[in-house]
């Protein structure tokens, strides 16, 4: 049988030391490049949070003049929206012609036509409609037309003026060119085909028949109010229940917004085969609350959204409301706006999808 001797027995125990040694060695210089990357990793993580913490900083002595940046932003893309077409120029001529009691005739509209800057230097994006206006009216509602063009809710000016009295010049008959302005820009909202209103009355030849007392007329202000499957309520900054709330009816569900300037809502809409489901958020809140969506049964035949707005009430009450309906049912999706302002409108409507339809009372 094999003997170690005692210089043997020495020899493996040095072998021993040696190896343990050795290992040790190697996991120390393992653990000690670990622990450099580690504390590199960690000087950049705490060189992003102090880059970070700066930019917040930045923002938080920023945050009002970034807010009024943003909602002046958003008034001159109404003031100069990047579809202005043709429909919106007849429908904006009919408006002002009318706030000023002009007589209203043909509107023979121009096409679109690039803006020259003292008719010599193009502005890039910036572009025009011009219709050819013939009307009568008061001298005094002229020269309003004139100087209350920043009370309008689009930019307009007026070319080759020619006036002829009539009536002892208490009535003027006048030509002049109208334009409209617009400016491409792809990143400000768009405005919306909104402007007409549908309400029925004795007075409109396509109400319900007085002599079918039994049909039952969903324009109503009372018909709506009575089977709306959404309300979405609209505010001042100063309410104390947010500047925009959103409910789901049936569920008596209310989501609040975040009380800002500007400030986007959702109300999202889908089917899967028979089933109809909704989402609905803010930035400050969503419901479902794991961003998913949520079946519900309507009302109606159609899918009614209620939305009351409340006029402006002083100088500073500014804010706007971007709400996007998306519809990807089958259904349609009946927007009833009450009480926005009519000057500076609080709502603002996206509608995405097919089958949308926007009323404003």
């Amino acid at each position: 049988m094999f003997k170690l001797t005692e210089k043997d027995k020495k020899m493996l125990l040095i072998l021993l030391i040696f190896l343990i040694g050795f290992g040790f060695y190697h996991a120390y210089q393992s653990m000690s490049l670990k622990l450099s990357n580690l504390k590199e990793e960690n000087t950049k993580l705490l060189d992003r949070k102090a880059e970070l913490d700066r930019a917040v900083e930045v923002y938080n002595k920023n945050k009002d003049k970034i807010e009024e940046t943003k909602l002046n932003y958003y008034e001159i893309s109404q003031k100069l929206p990047n579809n202005l077409d043709e429909k919106f120029c007849v429908v904006d001529a009919l408006n002002l012609l009318r706030k000023y009691g002009a007589v209203i005739n043909d509107l023979p509209i121009a096409q679109k036509q690039q803006f020259q800057y003292n008719g010599q230097k193009k502005v890039d994006g910036a572009y025009f409609h011009s219709i050819k206006i013939t009307t009568q009216l008061t001298y005094e509602n002229l020269k309003r037309l004139f100087t209350e063009t920043s009370d309008f809710n689009t930019l307009y000016s007026v070319d080759s003026l020619s006036l002829v009295p009539l009536n002892n010049g208490d009535i003027i008959s006048a030509s002049f060119e109208l334009k409209f302005f617009g400016f491409e820009d792809n990143n400000a909202p768009v405005r919306q085909w909104q402007d007409f209103n549908l309400e029925t009355g004795k007075d409109k030849i396509f109400s319900s028949s007085t002599l079918k007392t039994t049909i039952v007329d969903t324009t109503s202000k009372e018909y709506i109010e009575q089977n709306k499957d959404f309300l979405v309520m609209l505010s001042t900054l100063n309410s104390p229940e947010t500047a925009v709330q959103i409910v789901k009816i049936g569920e008596d569900f209310k989501i609040y917004g975040k009380n800002k300037q500007i400030e986007k809502a959702y109300i999202e809409l889908k089917q899967n085969g028979e089933k109809l489901l909704y989402r609905m958020s803010t930035e400050g809140d969503a419901h479902p609350k794991d961003g998913g969506f949520k079946e519900f049964k309507i009302n109606s035949e159609n899918i009614i959204i209620y939305v009351y707005s409340t006029e402006r009430k002083y100088q500073d009450d500014k804010n706007v409301i971007l709400l996007n309906v998306k519809n990807e049912t089958s259904k349609k999706v009946m927007v009833y706006v009450f009480n926005d302002d009519k000057n500076k409108p609080r709502l603002n409507l996206t509608a995405i999808g097919n089958n949308i339809f926007v009323e404003k009372r």
